[in-house]
């Protein structure tokens, strides 16, 4: 993943924007290498974006809204509004030792 993380930082004219993008959409892109093309600077699937914030593949699996699946920018506002798991995991197993709780991992 290219850039790392800098939130506001990025959304502070850093010489990616291009016609039509927000400050938002500059939090996580992907560079990959083609053969013939070079280096490419992506937006993240919906999938890639599910597995950099520590979600299982099949977190938005079936779910609909009005009778229809999500789009593609429904998953990602999903994504982007929702804590990450190791991150909530983390912070959960401080918060159970601090009061003598164990949690286990089932």
């Amino acid at each position: 993943m290219h850039p790392p993380r800098l939130g506001t930082l990025m959304a502070s004219a850093s010489g990616l924007n291009r016609a039509g993008m927000r400050g938002h959409e500059l939090d996580l892109l992907i560079v990959q290498e083609f053969p013939d093309i070079g280096l490419v600077v992506r937006r993240p699937t919906p999938l890639e974006a599910l597995r950099s914030q520590g979600f299982p593949d099949n977190w938005l699996d079936g779910i609909e809204t009005e009778g229809r699946p999500l789009t593609d920018l429904e998953k990602y506002r999903l994504i982007g509004n929702s804590w990450p798991v190791p991150i909530a995991a983390s912070i959960l197993s401080g918060i159970a030792k601090f009061d003598g709780f164990t949690i286990s991992s089932t």
